[in-house]
């Protein structure tokens, strides 16, 4: 009779093809399985490692990396969730298999350190890889890692190494693009010259863009219902992105609030549509199909780029629409003493941090008030300390 393993100390069995298997459990309880092995004698060998770093857990010690998953198992997990979520999965895809892949992949989470990631930086810039790509690709790592640690369990990790990472490092990846460099519409005058020489329905897209800071994909997915008149609200709740409806930037819904220069031009677009449906079809409903054979519900971004480009280009200014809607937004909302929290709001940022790239304040914004903050008195009080200390100093020389 074959001896049983105390409880708690996991079992191997084999299964019906003649491989081994294991199972143990887990201090929440569930039973995990991993099989394939070749032999007895392999499948103890790793439930001994992985019961091992159970107990190196219970008594404070570091668990071994190499009885958790790899870096792409685990990826493999997560980019699956994050297709439900993120319109942005497939970049991220992208920037996994070009970039991360062959220098992590193989690796246990808890074997990629800042040194590591350093590594991958520099290998990436000798490629010729721009800074603000290689910006995205640590920035993958990132998120990614988040949600390493919040499964530290199933993970090995509870720290993330990107957030270790040292200034020098971080140089490496800083954009030398100056955002405050970026172009936007620098007047009222300027915005409503651009308003006028665009021709409906691309007019009104322009107007909701230039005075509420939705993204051009937000736009063209807006619907009357979202359009709450009486709360003056815009109700952001998708997007279309690759022609096709999906859930707003990071899959937050947003309300964004209805300005008072903004309530005449829906209301004019209201009753010259209809009211109905989609507020933005496409601007030739009977086209041709595409490829594969069904018609666009929705207006297509280039009908709206190559109206606005071609405005600007008679006006001899050069931006794109994002640039011409929702940095001009933004930056005339700092300007005119908006709060960068309440806008990161507005945006739909997660944080103020990323909202600071759309504020355009330089010293041509500064203002005669700005200039008058300091009162006569504090002047004049700092002046008399100034010249006492210099006096100060300069009888103190001469003892």
């Amino acid at each position: 009779m074959a001896k049983r393993r105390r409880w708690g100390g996991g079992s191997v069995y084999q299964e019906p093809n003649g491989n081994w298997a294991i199972k143990w459990r887990n201090a929440d309880g569930d039973r995990p399985y991993k099989g394939g092995f070749r032999s007895r004698l392999e499948a103890d060998r790793v439930l001994a490692s992985i019961l091992g770093a159970k107990a190196d857990g219970r008594a404070g010690i570091a668990p071994d990396p190499s009885a958790f998953p790899t870096l792409q198992e685990q990826f493999d997990i997560w980019i699956e969730r994050r297709k439900k979520t993120h319109a942005a999965w497939n970049d991220d895809r992208s920037r996994w298999n070009c970039h991360l892949k062959k220098h992590v992949a193989h690796l246990r989470p808890a074997q990629v350190t800042p040194a590591v990631i350093r590594q991958v930086v520099e290998d990436r810039r000798s490629a010729g890889l721009s800074k603000q790509t290689c910006q995205h690709v640590v920035r993958l790592l990132s998120t990614f890692y988040t949600d390493l640690c919040e499964r530290p369990k199933e993970t090995g990790v509870s720290s993330n190494p990107v957030k270790a990472l040292p200034k020098s490092t971080r140089k490496l990846v800083k954009p030398d693009h100056n955002p405050a460099t970026t172009p936007y519409l620098k007047s009222d005058a300027v915005i409503a010259e651009v308003y006028a020489a665009l021709e409906d329905p691309v007019r009104t897209a322009f107007a909701i863009g230039v005075l509420s800071g939705l993204r051009p994909g937000e736009i063209r997915g807006l619907e009357w219902k979202h359009i709450d008149f009486d709360r003056k609200m815009i109700l952001v709740r998708q997007q279309v992105v690759d022609s096709k409806l999906c859930p707003p930037k990071d899959g937050d819904p947003r309300d964004v609030p209805i300005f008072d220069d903004l309530m005449p031009e829906l209301l004019r677009f209201r009753h010259q549509t209809g009211g109905e449906g989609f507020l933005f079809a496409p601007k030739q409903p009977g086209r041709k199909a595409g490829k594969n054979g069904t018609r666009s519900r929705f207006m297509r971004p280039n009908t709206l780029n190559d109206a606005l480009d071609l405005v600007l280009g008679k006006m001899k200014l050069e931006m794109t629409w994002y640039e011409a809607t929702k940095h001009t937004f933004a930056s005339h909302f700092l300007i005119n003493g908006g709060s960068i929290e309440r806008l990161a709001v507005i945006l739909g940022h997660s944080t103020s941090e990323v909202t600071k790239v759309y504020g355009h304040l330089t010293t041509e914004h500064i203002t005669d008030q700005d200039r008058k903050r300091f009162s006569p008195l504090s002047v004049r009080i700092w002046s008399d300390r100034a010249i006492s200390k210099s006096e100060t100093s300069l009888n103190s020389s001469m003892l």
